[in-house]
């Protein structure tokens, strides 16, 4: 994204291991009782699907209307669960 003209600054941060490990605790019992299953756990193979905020990136740009170029351009290049402008 630092390569997109239209992009001034890119700000990327990778959820810290300890902050996800304090997250899977507390949200373990919440996920069980929305799930209706007392014997819910987080796995290897589960916690991508439960834990959606590992990444996040933001892109800074000068003029409001070079938003648009922006988002066609990460929505041809990635797949993503969440967009917030």
């Amino acid at each position: 994204m630092r390569d997109f003209p239209k992009v001034h600054t890119v700000r990327s941060r990778v959820k810290d291991p300890k902050h996800l490990i304090a997250k899977l605790i507390r949200k373990t019992p919440e996920r069980r009782q929305a799930k209706n299953h007392n014997e819910f756990h987080f796995t290897l193979e589960n916690y991508m699907n439960e834990i959606t905020d590992l990444v996040g990136v933001r892109a800074i740009h000068i003029f409001k209307e070079d938003h648009i170029y922006i988002h066609d351009s990460i929505e041809s290049m990635w797949e993503y669960d969440e967009k917030i402008y």
